[in-house]
């Protein structure tokens, strides 16, 4: 074995609502704005982003039930469930291959992805949604030919502190809380704005 890598890419997330108004408070906030998707469809979407000219294999859930799991209990707890929020959690992976400075590479590219349905509001007729979606990439990789002897002898290690899930985990709720809040700013904001408008065009 030349060598074998591993690795945490940072967090990828983005928004969407089927309120018009949502979505323009997204753009303007600098939010990334993208339909709600799965686990697979986001390694598709990502996976030419990151590596040069990939081969996908078979993409299948990891063996971690514990994320689908953890959303699981989450919407079970949650003291908005009957207003319509939720939240969704995937984990998947693929053995993928591509070429690096020469070298033919094997990969493992596992994506865990929280996406949380929230309501905010009361509204007569249709009730509009924001979604929320948080994805984490984490790879192994080694030289073709070399990756299960690299992951036998680097698996132990990877699997002896047991608490990547829940790390994993705690990164998706801070990076979806911290973005919340940028974009409930923003909205204040701008509903402040038109609050002052509407104020000033109506009548004595």
């Amino acid at each position: 074995m030349d060598w074998s890598a591993s690795g945490l890419f940072h967090s990828f997330v983005w928004h969407w609502s089927d309120r018009p108004h949502n979505l323009e408070i997204y753009r303007k906030a600098h939010c990334k704005t993208m339909l709600p998707m799965s686990g697979a469809d986001f390694m598709k979407y990502i996976l030419p982003v990151i590596r040069p000219n990939p081969a996908l294999g078979e993409i299948k859930p990891t063996s971690d039930a514990r994320w689908k799991a953890l959303s699981e209990q989450f919407n079970q707890r949650s003291p908005q469930a009957h207003m319509g929020s939720s939240e969704t959690g995937e984990a998947i992976h693929s053995r993928i291959g591509y070429t690096f400075h020469g070298v033919a590479e094997e990969e493992n590219l596992a994506i865990r992805m929280i996406c949380a349905k929230k309501q905010t509001g009361n509204y007569r007729g249709p009730v509009p949604y924001p979604w929320d979606t948080v994805a984490m990439v984490i790879t192994q990789r080694a030289p073709q030919g070399q990756f299960d002897a690299a992951m036998d002898a680097i698996g132990p290690i990877l699997n002896g502190s047991a608490g990547y899930t829940r790390e994993w985990k705690q990164q998706a709720f801070q990076a979806t809380a911290a973005m919340s809040q940028r974009v409930s700013a923003a909205m204040t904001k701008q509903s402040d704005g038109e609050m002052g408008v509407l104020q000033q065009m109506t009548p004595s």
